[in-house]
């Protein structure tokens, strides 16, 4: 899908990935559906961590309740050679430590949800991080320092391919605007050219475009 208006602003919404491209600039972010399904994913993935680290914990082990357990702990502590009840009170409140932890792990993924957008300037990159609407935290890396930009494809036995942009800082690998698709990684990495950025592009890139967009054509095909 491709919009324009009286701005010279041209936005494609393909691949779960909103792009806006304008002369000295480019946005891009997934869009709103690909958003919530993707934050619906990671809510179900720490509901059922934390369910397991409950199963776990509850059948494998037999625990007495942890008050008891910290009422117990010091004299299981000082008493020397320590029995069996000694250890399995320890053993018992380093367990119900961890099922706190996971909880509290669990709990942020489910509440913080962080959308980021990626921004090019002939200058620089800028990965924007909101929460709720709110600005949460900017990263911001000068065109002079990065280097390699490319897209990594992630390699997957299910059709359709998707990866993410990666650049080169320094030592450091910064990845980003997962999942992305060829096609729309295709128009970015063409835009970040024209602007000149350090683009490299795979080989095989012609190919997988390729393929994609003859699974578009036939979304239900096993093969294009």
């Amino acid at each position: 899908m491709t919009e324009s208006d009286d701005n010279s602003v041209e936005v494609l919404s393909a691949g779960g990935v909103r792009i806006e491209i304008r002369k000295s600039e480019v946005i891009a972010y997934k869009d709103r559906k690909a958003f919530e399904r993707n934050e619906k994913k990671r809510r179900w993935i720490a509901l059922l961590w934390f369910a397991f680290n409950l199963y776990v914990s509850f059948s494998i082990l037999e625990f007495p309740r942890p008050l008891s357990s910290i009422r117990q702990l010091p004299k299981a502590l000082t008493s020397w050679p320590i029995d069996e009840l000694s250890i399995r009170l320890i053993v018992s409140l380093l367990v119900w430590l961890f099922i706190a932890i996971s909880f509290v792990f669990a709990l942020r993924i489910m509440m913080l949800q962080i959308r980021k957008r990626l921004r090019f300037t002939p200058d620089v990159i800028e990965i924007i991080e909101t929460h709720r609407g709110r600005l949460h935290r900017t990263q911001s890396y000068l065109k002079a320092d990065v280097t390699t930009l490319h897209y990594e494809e992630e390699m997957s036995i299910f059709p359709g391919t998707k990866g993410r942009l990666c650049f080169t800082v320094g030592d450091q690998q910064i990845k980003c605007l997962y999942p992305l698709k060829c096609l729309e990684a295709n128009r970015i990495l063409s835009e970040l050219q024209r602007m000149g950025f350090d683009v490299l592009r795979d080989a095989g890139l012609p190919m997988m475009i390729e393929m994609e967009q003859a699974r578009r054509k036939r979304p239900f095909a096993l093969f294009p």
